[in-house]
């Protein structure tokens, strides 16, 4: 195959990157990098397997029982493409930005950082409602609701099954917290939140009218076929004494409803923001996260 075509296709299969990603964690200390796997049903309604592409977790060192999961979707795109998203203005009506990331703390002793530090972290970026591909031949709406959709159902799994695991473990219990981020090759963008129509009709360049983001958010919050997934969920992996085991937990970190309502609260919350990053911004990103979560964690 001539050197242009192998590259190409490697290039668009996406596995280079997923690679790349993958030994730029480990090059960050990441021990454990791994695909991550779920089953849900299809629309044609039968069961089906699918997976994410990276699954990183990281071990505290302080406090030392809690694990920071990183949740990853990798989307290569030819260096034409840019991704475009729009600024979700009212956000923060809907939404505290020290409750980014879903947090699992029933189990153990809660050590996460303080309510103001998550808060800056959020602030820091950004957040959109919704975004859409521009290819050099029109708009291709599907492509970042795919990476998306994986991250989502993903990292909404991820959750109750840690969930499961952990209640299970007959010695040591520990907290978590799960991070989803869509990591892209494309150029990302934010259209100006005092752009209008006639200013991109009139624009002479993308530059024009949107805002450069190496890292921002979409809030997209669970809608009925999410929360329907993760209460089934919930309902497939804790019964019996499993849920009176988690309702006396769920006491004991200050929930007072049941195990239904636990249930119900974040099949209905979480998750809902997403980070989305240039795959150039990626080390720093992390960087940032391990170091917000981790009092331990020194960058090299």
């Amino acid at each position: 195959m001539p050197e242009k075509k192998w590259k190409d296709a490697l290039l668009s299969s996406g596995l280079a990157l997923e690679h790349d990603v993958r030994q730029r964690l480990r090059g960050l200390g990441l021990p454990t990098v791994r695909e991550y796997t779920y089953r849900r049903t299809t629309e044609a309604g039968k069961p089906a397997e699918f997976s994410l592409d990276v699954h990183a977790s990281w071990p505290c060192v302080f406090p030392s029982n809690l694990w920071v999961e990183l949740l990853i979707e990798c989307k290569y795109r030819h260096q034409s493409v840019d991704w475009v998203f729009i600024p979700d203005t009212d956000a923060s009506s809907r939404l505290f930005p020290a409750d980014a990331f879903a947090q699992l703390d029933l189990l153990a002793d809660a050590d996460f950082p303080d309510r103001q530090t998550v808060s800056r972290f959020t602030e820091a970026y950004t957040i959109c409602s919704k975004g859409v591909e521009l290819l050099p031949t029109g708009p291709n709406p599907k492509s970042i609701k795919q990476g998306l959709e994986q991250l989502r159902f993903a990292t909404a799994d991820a959750f109750v099954t840690t969930l499961r695991s952990d209640l299970d473990s007959p010695t040591e219990h520990w907290n978590h917290v799960f991070v989803p981020i869509l990591v892209t090759t494309a150029g990302t963008w934010r259209v100006s939140t005092c752009g209008t129509l006639d200013d991109v009709r009139e624009a002479k360049d993308i530059g024009s009218v949107c805002d450069r983001c190496d890292v921002l958010w979409v809030y997209q919050p669970p809608g009925n076929e999410l929360s329907a997934f993760t209460r089934d969920r919930f309902h497939s992996l804790f019964e019996g004494d499993d849920i009176s085991r988690l309702e006396f937990a769920l006491r004991g970190s200050g929930w007072s409803g049941s195990f239904q309502s636990y249930a119900e609260f974040f099949s209905s919350t979480y998750p809902r923001l997403f980070l989305v990053a240039r795959y150039q911004a990626l080390d720093g990103l992390v960087r940032r996260v391990l170091a917000m979560y981790d009092r331990g964690y020194s960058p090299e």
